[in-house]
């Protein structure tokens, strides 16, 4: 335990790395606003747009930065999956490298015909890098079936993905006919496990080293040990955490 706690990250690296999810924004708008005119630009009556992307470029390179250093902070608190959190890092430091690239490439390179061939793969290779990233950075956030979870038929059949639990108008699991053929786990605490728990505890994102989303993981426990105990209820963790918040 003393062990833990010398190696648990500074209130300070987690007080600016929760500053992530705020700042991570700005890159992904200057960035796409600097691809959006690149376009248009393009067109000879929009030329004069043209001064303004280099300007905008060093901006969101600048903040792309920014993201990346808060980012790392954030990832200090190991509750992320490694997996996916090491490609995250490194496609938001590609975002990062890349625009980087771009500025200097817009504001030096642009009249020599020859090395500008290599900007536009450059912002296209922005936009491909910074759709990866976001897309992984809310799978650690919302869980990896988050984009998935309402595909329509015949979508989710064509792609593999499990039949979707059904739900009535408001979102809610539907109500159980008769409660004396419900499956314990299935059907009464899965349904407010994958509501209230699994954001935060799932395959991509482990608050407290713990995972929720299956009934192995929910038994192994987390970073300080089993939350339920088997045969005691009241005495299990979960519950006084429950009931605790409750008040």
């Amino acid at each position: 335990m003393i062990l833990a706690e010398v190696n648990a990250p500074s209130d300070w690296v987690l007080f600016f790395g929760h500053f992530h999810p705020l700042v991570v924004h700005l890159p992904i708008g200057i960035l796409a606003i600097a691809f959006i005119l690149e376009i248009l630009s393009r067109q000879q009556r929009l030329k004069n747009i043209e001064p303004a992307i280099a300007p905008i470029l060093f901006f969101g390179t600048i903040s792309a930065g920014v993201s990346c250093l808060f980012g790392w902070l954030l990832s200090q608190s190991g509750e992320y999956d490694s997996e996916t959190l090491f490609w995250h890092q490194w496609m938001g430091i590609g975002v990062a490298v890349v625009s980087l690239a771009a500025w200097y490439m817009k504001k030096n390179w642009s009249a020599d015909l020859k090395l500008s061939k290599l900007y536009m793969p450059a912002v296209y290779l922005i936009m491909i890098l910074m759709t990866g990233t976001g897309h992984l950075g809310g799978n650690m956030t919302h869980g990896s079936d988050y984009l998935t979870a309402f595909t329509p038929e015949p979508f989710r059949s064509l792609a593999g993905i499990p039949p979707r639990k059904e739900a009535n108008s408001t979102g809610e699991v539907r109500k159980i006919e008769n409660i004396a053929e419900a499956v314990v786990y299935r059907d009464l605490v899965e349904p407010v496990m994958q509501q209230k728990c699994w954001s935060c505890h799932n395959e991509d994102k482990q608050k407290g080293k713990l995972r929720m989303d299956t009934p192995e993981f929910l038994m192994k426990g987390g970073e300080d040990g089993s939350i339920v105990t088997p045969g005691n209820a009241a005495g299990s963790e979960m519950l006084k955490i429950i009931t605790r918040c409750r008040r």
